[in-house]
């Protein structure tokens, strides 16, 4: 009997695994980032998502910014509300505040964007 059991969950253990990894789902890869200073204090990003995935979906990103010299520093995150079809892109335009007010010194080398799929 015990054995049964044993079989039995590590079948449901083995399905839930497949499921998970064959299902796939969205990826996203941040294709383009421009940086436009917004004066001393706000950068404005402007990128492009590109889901790589198998599934729509809707990108949470993270954006670090670092001023040449590390002479300021900003950060953030946003959901945006306009999923991306697998293959799909979309461009998205978000305001950074930045310290120091060093907003003028931050270059595209000093961004960088990570996004993965919103919590639903």
């Amino acid at each position: 009997m015990f054995g049964a059991s044993a079989l039995a969950l590590a079948v449901a253990v083995v399905l839930i695994v497949v499921f998970v990894f064959v299902r796939g789902g969205p990826a996203y890869r941040v294709k383009y980032v421009s940086v436009q200073s917004l004066g001393l204090d706000a950068t404005r990003i402007v990128m492009v998502v590109k889901n790589t995935g198998t599934a729509t979906g809707t990108p949470t990103c993270t954006i670090r910014a670092s001023a040449i010299d590390h002479a300021g520093s900003g950060a953030g995150s946003f959901i945006e509300n306009r999923p991306i079809k697998p293959g799909s892109s979309n461009l998205y335009v978000n305001t950074l505040k930045v310290s120091d007010a060093a907003a003028n010194l931050v270059k595209s080398s000093g961004v960088s964007v990570a996004c993965h799929t919103a919590a639903r």
